[in-house]
């Protein structure tokens, strides 16, 4: 059996054939070397804004302790003076009640705040992942 080589013809047009292929591929990769840099921009704000959420959620939850603390004592300091006989008149808990609330509605506040900003640092993680994730070809 004999082979057959191809002639020389064929080899020029295998190599235009490849040369073709080769600028597809250059631009393929000039396409996707674009994505990546806009991909790894996106993951660099993104940790960025989780390491800020991060520090956000351990600042919250150092004023509701503090909060829930001052709240138990306040609790406290009331029983003392019912235990003690002195109820309503002149209540000298009721400016510590007052500013526990105001600091009660502070706090509510920012947490609902801080429910939406997580809700949507997460939901920009989810998309980030999903824009990476790569696609059936």
């Amino acid at each position: 059996m004999t082979r057959v080589y191809p002639t020389q013809a064929e080899m020029h047009q295998s190599h235009a054939e490849w040369r073709s292929e080769h600028a597809a591929w250059f631009d393929d990769l000039q396409t996707w070397r674009i994505q990546h840099a806009h991909a790894m921009a996106a993951l660099s704000r993104l940790s960025a804004d989780m390491q800020q959420h991060g520090a956000t959620l351990l600042e919250h939850n150092r004023k509701i302790r503090a909060q829930s603390r001052g709240v138990k004592a306040h609790e406290r300091e009331l029983c003392s003076l019912q235990s003690a006989g002195l109820g309503e008149q002149a209540d000298p808990e009721l400016a510590e009640h007052t500013e526990r609330a105001k600091q009660q509605a502070d706090v509510r506040a920012e947490h609902a705040e801080l429910k939406k900003r997580h809700r949507k640092v997460l939901a920009d993680l989810v998309k980030l992942v999903r824009d990476l994730q790569p696609t059936e070809a």
